[in-house]
């Protein structure tokens, strides 16, 4: 009886256990990140360049692969800025990434972890027009825990800038 009792509490917890992460994939997965995007200074004028930032908040106990993994199997975290007329858009400029050894592999990783800021520069030439312009960014990236890696995210995020 009580060998009985036992398995049954042992298909109770797998079913459990298998529920609760199929309820995580149906709502998109665990909550590995946060993004935000916004130009500094927010305001600008003709002649001058501002900063696009794109800050990404990594949660406690996860990490996202850098814009270089060292296994050609992950996936790069990739920002792309589309050109927006009135503007030049330079090439963003990536974190240093943190070198993260996780046991029974044999090759670190090449990762961010905590807060992970990509900046790309934009120069607003003299001949830009005031006005506000939108500028869309596009950022895509894999996060990780210490035992599996999740399906990539595609994110769509826009950023203003008000030249004067």
């Amino acid at each position: 009886m009580r060998q009985h009792f036992l398995r049954f509490n042992l298909v109770l917890v797998i079913f459990a256990a298998a529920t609760t992460m199929a309820f995580a994939q149906m709502m998109g997965g665990p909550k590995f990140a946060t993004t935000s995007v916004h130009i500094s200074p927010a305001a600008a004028k003709p002649g001058s360049s501002v900063k696009l930032v794109l800050a990404i908040d990594i949660a406690a106990g996860y990490h996202i692969n850098s814009v270089k993994p060292h296994d050609p199997d992950l996936i790069a975290t990739d920002v792309s800025v589309s050109s927006v007329p009135g503007l030049n858009i330079g090439t963003p400029v990536y974190p240093i990434a943190k070198t993260l050894k996780e046991a029974g592999s044999s090759t670190p990783l090449s990762v961010y972890i905590g807060q992970a800021n990509i900046i790309v520069p934009i120069a607003v030439p003299a001949s830009t027009k005031p006005g506000k312009y939108l500028v869309p960014v596009t950022l895509t990236y894999q996060g990780c825990d210490s035992n599996s890696c999740f399906p990539p995210k595609t994110e769509n995020l826009t950023a203003s800038l008000l030249v004067k």
